[in-house]
């Protein structure tokens, strides 16, 4: 089976999951584009570097989506409890967004929200303020 077709396939089935996209990527807040050709020296040995190219100084590594080995596509079934199941525990899909002090809710992360408590899921922002982090409802 084509993978377009596995996916719409999977929507079909599962229409509030949505892709999970995890990658490693590398952060910095510094970031120098060469000008220039130069040669450098690595572990890998000589490298040629052209000019344009952006080297990241100082990184540090940040694992974005789930954990390795999640699932491709993620989110919630509609689910009907019943009688045998008051009393048991039932996951409840979360989104939490993070903002800092200066950041706020875009149009879009709203629409989202509004999306996810429509569905009896959980939404919440965690917000960095002056003295740590506190729970805020923006919506």
């Amino acid at each position: 089976m084509p993978v377009n077709d596995l996916i719409n396939r999977s929507l079909e089935l599962y229409p509030f999951t949505f892709p999970n996209l995890c990658a490693r990527v590398w952060l910095s807040d510094y970031v120098v584009t060469l000008r220039g050709n130069h040669t450098v020296t690595t572990t890998k040995g000589i490298r040629q570097l052209v000019h344009g190219t952006r080297l990241v100084v100082n990184p540090g590594e940040y694992h974005a989506g789930l954990k390795p080995g999640s699932g491709d596509r993620i989110g919630f079934v509609d689910t009907l409890v019943t009688p045998d199941m008051v009393g048991t525990t039932v996951p409840v899909f979360a989104s939490i967004e993070l903002k800092t002090i200066t950041d706020s809710m875009k149009p879009n992360q709203r629409d989202w929200f509004t999306f996810v408590e429509t569905h009896n899921g959980v939404a919440v922002v965690l917000k960095e303020t002056r003295s740590g982090i506190e729970i805020v409802r923006e919506i």
